[in-house]
């Protein structure tokens, strides 16, 4: 990181601006170019895993079986400031995380409905969901596994 007066380094730092966050893009290598998919996602601290879910078909689905390693970027808190009409006076405040990390389908519906309960804690605050079989069958979820993680705070 060029600016290391706004790298974070403290790992319990890094884990709230993650939980802060409602929006993961993933970048995935696809033969000769780049595909970024933005998802919500859940989080689980203790292990360092993000959750996703999405359809049992697609690019993404087809991109995931293929090549499982990825990147990923997040930021919560924008705020754009300055003043007048001089465009260099501008800048943001924010806070960002990004990383690399491999992403794989979870296959059994225990696992899945872990992942899915994760996601909506915390997309939602909430954790009293329930899912039945045909809704289990009828999504994929993913779980990445976070192998290095970096964060920036600008204020």
């Amino acid at each position: 990181m060029r600016r290391k007066d706004r790298e974070v380094t403290n790992i319990e730092k890094i884990k709230s601006i993650i939980q802060e966050c409602k929006i993961c893009r993933i970048g995935f290598y696809d033969v000769n170019e780049v595909y970024i998919v933005p998802l919500n996602f859940g989080f689980d601290s203790k292990h360092m895993k993000l959750y996703f879910h999405g359809a049992k078909a697609g690019r993404k689905f087809d991109l995931i079986k293929d090549c499982p390693k990825v990147a990923f970027e997040m930021e919560t808190g924008y705020q754009l400031y300055g003043d007048g009409n001089i465009a260099c006076t501008y800048s943001a405040r924010f806070e960002s995380v990004m990383g690399q990390g491999k992403i794989f389908i979870l296959e059994s519906p225990q696992e899945q409905e872990k992942a899915l309960s994760i996601i909506m804690k915390h997309q939602t605050g909430k954790d009293d969901f329930q899912f039945n079989n045909a809704m289990l069958n009828s999504v994929a979820v993913y779980c990445l596994d976070i192998e290095n993680v970096t964060a920036k705070i600008h204020e």
